[in-house]
């Protein structure tokens, strides 16, 4: 993934431990190895793609109030809305424990 910033040369947003660039085989290898882990660990619930954090920036831009496309650095906006803006989701925290139920009182005390 590559990012840039105004007129700055475009940089590797992800970089190994030595700073150099990942490879494409590299970066999927890491990243497939960071999915497991972190839905082993109930860290996630679900897979995700680099690209989603992509969208998930513009989708949070848009809802501020600010240029998506600039952002994305997309010379047509139609680009952005067609395969990055998503609507919004709604999702439950991540807690600990398969069956624990945020809004259960079970276990707590009344002081």
């Amino acid at each position: 993934m590559i990012v840039q910033r105004g007129d700055a040369k475009p940089e590797p947003l992800f970089r190994t431990r030595t700073g150099t660039p990942y490879t494409g085989s590299g970066f999927r290898a890491i990243w497939q190895r960071y999915m497991r882990s972190a839905i082993r660990d109930g860290v996630l619930r679900e897979r995700f793609a680099d690209h989603d954090i992509r969208a998930k920036s513009a989708t949070d831009a848009v809802a501020q109030g600010l240029d998506a496309t600039r952002l994305l650095g997309h010379s047509d906006p139609q680009v952005t809305h067609r395969h990055y803006l998503r609507g919004a989701a709604v999702v439950r925290p991540i807690t600990r424990g398969a069956d624990h139920d945020p809004s259960s009182t079970a276990g707590e005390t009344e002081t």
